[in-house]
């Protein structure tokens, strides 16, 4: 079996580098957009740097430890955010629900 050369530095320095400002971008959106911090998404950018030091070895394991963390990442905010998620899909189905009756209403005065 032929010995596989780890990725060059610049390589594991992009790989790295561009899934921890993914996160940080993430981060800063949902800071931005709905006011609050993601703890999660914040703490995987913070362990994926330091990870590329372990990424001297074969590319599939340095490809590998980026995929590991934001796997896990996505499994700890499905299964934590379930609350929010239950009310924000109530407040939207009520404002539904006002919008429809607003309509009908509408349309029985006016057709």
């Amino acid at each position: 079996m032929p010995e596989v050369e780890p990725l060059p530095w610049p390589a594991v320095t992009i790989l790295y580098g561009g899934v921890t400002l993914y996160l940080l971008a993430g981060v800063a959106v949902a800071a931005r957009t709905f006011r609050r911090l993601r703890p999660t998404a914040l703490i995987a950018a913070v362990v994926v740097g330091p990870l590329a030091a372990w990424a001297a070895s074969p590319p599939f394991v340095a490809l590998a430890v980026p995929v590991l963390v934001c796997g896990a990442l996505v499994m700890v905010q499905r299964f934590s955010g379930a609350a929010a998620r239950t009310r924000i899909k109530a407040s939207v189905r009520a404002e539904e629900q006002v919008i429809e009756e607003a309509v009908s209403g509408w349309r029985c005065e006016r057709l």
